[in-house]
């Protein structure tokens, strides 16, 4: 009868990760060929399918054709699809970022299932994916061919790999990290927070463990990943320096932008929209955020930038049921457990905390480092309540009193070579920020 059992909820699972795939796939196809100024801005989109034909025509420097500040992952996936005829107009272009969404919410279905123990989680993890998916924030950004869908696919992927205490690799993360580092720089700090705050919900698992021993295992995992987009980042420095055929040239153009969209300086170089750090408050920004996904879009003449009415990205009903089953089985679980001892119920409520702070954090950390940048591009903040959204998904499946176990080291401590390999983009990447300093701050060379 067991074996029975596990055999239909396998076949349950697996169609269950189908139809939410299919529906994802659905509802992004369907959105392909709308013309929202939000979804489908012409000038990132239109200059990534021209960058990409440059490129195949020879009309570049080192991979670069004119945006020199920002990784171009995004750019290089559409070359061999344009350059095999196998597409050319936008819409057909949009399927190859949908096609990888839906793939990685496939995968993530499947990992959540996989989580579960009981009913209660089976039918949990299947509202979440469903309202998860009917956000608009999700599936209306699914195809565009900027960096924001191909940074969240990754966010999925990544946290497919950390959410598991067994058969977790971090050279797996170092992987992952590269590529996100090479698609964007705005979901990374997200990211980051996303992996963090996974990791220490699984070891929390493991009741041999202070929590201490917890920070300090969750943290050397999402080093990894770290080291990995800090890889990709010295890559794009060494490609900047190679474009511009100089040290000083490739320097203020890499570190001078995101200087200034971190609100640290004015540089003339990038002046979007003027220097915004005095006026731009990333509290107000905050309630303003919260405001726009879920009634649309405010006007902020604060920041001189108007995005009125634009569009609604939350569906507020799957908001409702995704929290009331999220955090619902999350506190029926805690009661459950109440034999478990007054230390594991403190460290359940630590832990819960912390997981707490990681999803607002995951949610606010682009426009709290980046402000200017986040003012300048206020349409993208949606996609980062998704963040928040995704670690509710996770909170009741992996947080959780029944899987408590003995720790048993996942990984080999890193050897001297590891940790070598680990912290070595730091070296290049600090010299390179000293040299810059010494160009802007005392030989004021911009």
């Amino acid at each position: 009868m067991t074996i029975r059992r596990t055999s239909l909820r396998k076949t349950a699972v697996y169609l269950a990760v189908l139809t939410f795939a299919i529906l994802a796939w659905n509802l992004g196809y369907k959105t392909l060929g709308r013309a929202f100024p939000t979804v489908s801005p012409g000038w990132s989109e239109s200059q990534a399918v021209e960058d990409a034909q440059r490129i195949i025509n020879g009309i570049h420097s080192v991979g670069i054709v004119k945006y020199s500040h920002y990784p171009n992952g995004p750019i290089y996936v559409l070359i061999p699809f344009l350059k095999a005829g196998l597409a050319s107009d936008w819409n057909t272009l949009r399927l190859i970022p949908l096609a990888i969404s839906v793939i990685c919410l496939a995968l993530l279905s499947w990992r959540l299932f996989s989580l579960g123990k009981s009913l209660l989680d089976d039918i949990t993890t299947a509202v979440f994916l469903a309202c998860f998916i009917l956000q608009p924030a999700f599936y209306i950004w699914q195809g565009t061919l900027h960096h924001e869908s191909y940074s969240l696919s990754l966010v999925l992927l990544s946290s497919v790999a950390v959410s598991s205490r067994k058969g977790f690799s971090p050279w797996i993360l170092m992987i992952i990290g590269f590529g996100a580092g090479w698609f964007g720089y705005d979901f990374l700090p997200g990211h980051v927070l996303v992996l963090l705050t996974l990791r220490i919900a699984v070891y929390f698992g493991y009741v041999n463990l202070s929590f201490r021993k917890i920070l300090y295992l969750a943290t050397r995992d999402s080093l990894f990943f770290i080291s990995g987009c800090l890889y990709a980042i010295v890559a794009h420095l060494f490609q900047n320096i190679l474009f511009f055929g100089s040290v000083k040239g490739g320097l203020l153009d890499l570190i001078g932008s995101a200087s200034m969209r971190m609100g640290l300086e004015y540089n003339p170089r990038y002046n979007e929209a003027g220097n915004l750090s005095g006026t731009f408050n990333p509290l107000i920004i905050s309630r303003d955020m919260a405001k726009s996904f879920l009634g649309g879009w405010q006007t902020l003449e604060r920041t001189g930038v108007s995005y009125s009415g634009i569009y609604k990205w939350s569906n507020d009903l799957a908001l409702i049921l995704m929290g009331v089953f999220s955090f619902g089985n999350y506190f029926v679980n805690w009661a459950k457990y109440r034999e478990i001892g007054v230390h594991y119920h403190r460290l359940k409520i630590a832990a819960f905390l912390i997981f707490s702070v990681g999803i607002c954090l995951s949610c606010i950390s682009w426009f709290f480092l980046m402000p200017n940048h986040a003012a300048n591009h206020f349409v993208n903040l949606p996609r980062h309540f998704l963040l928040g959204l995704l670690l509710i998904g996770y909170l009741p499946l992996t947080l959780r009193c029944d899987t408590f176990s003995f720790f048993q080291s996942m990984m080999k401590p890193m050897n001297v070579s590891t940790r070598f390999f680990i912290l070595f983009p730091i070296v290049p990447l600090a010299v390179s920020f000293f040299y810059y300093l010494l160009l802007v701050v005392i030989l004021k060379i911009h």
